[in-house]
């Protein structure tokens, strides 16, 4: 009798648990395709990864990145490491307001971040660096961005592509112009 009055409870309450679990599935937001778009682009600079890697840092890019502003949320050091977290308005300057969260942290080797852009995209950002000589690395910024609505679709489709090409362009320009001279590019060579 005690077991039959135990499996009859059991039974109500997974029944129970069952309907709720469908229920909520049902009230649940329904899957959305949204735009994902790729893109990675190569630069080679005439530096060794260990010189070149510290300023992947966002505290570090005042030195070297041509109108660079970020407020530093969060870091045991100051610097880039691993669970970082800070803003700015650069990288896709369209957005008043991108979050940088730092997913992996490898010196010498990689940093990578996701970047929240409020209810427009999600962007997977990293750089890696390989020596290809004792004087010459190669720089691999990659970006892996996700819409989140359709604006941030239409983004993506439009000006995406754009913003992420322009991007590469002046983080090339701004590297190479300070492994040269050791000082931030002029504006007047923007």
């Amino acid at each position: 009798m005690k077991n039959h009055l135990t499996l009859l409870l059991m039974s109500t309450f997974l029944n129970s648990t069952a309907q709720n679990v469908n229920s909520e599935l049902e009230n649940s937001p329904k899957r959305i395709i949204r735009e994902r778009y790729d893109y990675v682009y190569d630069i080679i600079l005439q530096s060794n990864k260990e010189s070149i890697f510290p300023l992947l840092c966002p505290t570090k890019e005042y030195d070297w990145f041509n109108g660079w502003e970020c407020v530093l949320n969060y870091s045991k050091s100051g610097f880039a490491e691993n669970d970082c977290v800070f803003y700015t308005k650069l990288g896709f300057p369209l957005f008043r307001k991108q979050i940088f969260y730092v997913t992996n942290y490898e010196p010498s080797k990689n940093i990578t971040f996701l970047i929240f852009i409020n209810k427009i995209a999600i962007i997977k950002f990293g750089a890696s660096l390989d020596d290809l000589n004792e004087d010459t690395c190669k720089l691999t910024l990659f970006y892996k961005a996700t819409g989140l609505s359709n604006f941030g679709n239409k983004f993506l489709k439009t000006k995406g592509r754009t913003e992420m090409e322009n991007n590469s362009k002046n983080i090339e320009k701004d590297l190479n112009y300070w492994i040269k001279y050791n000082t931030i590019r002029p504006k007047d060579q923007l």
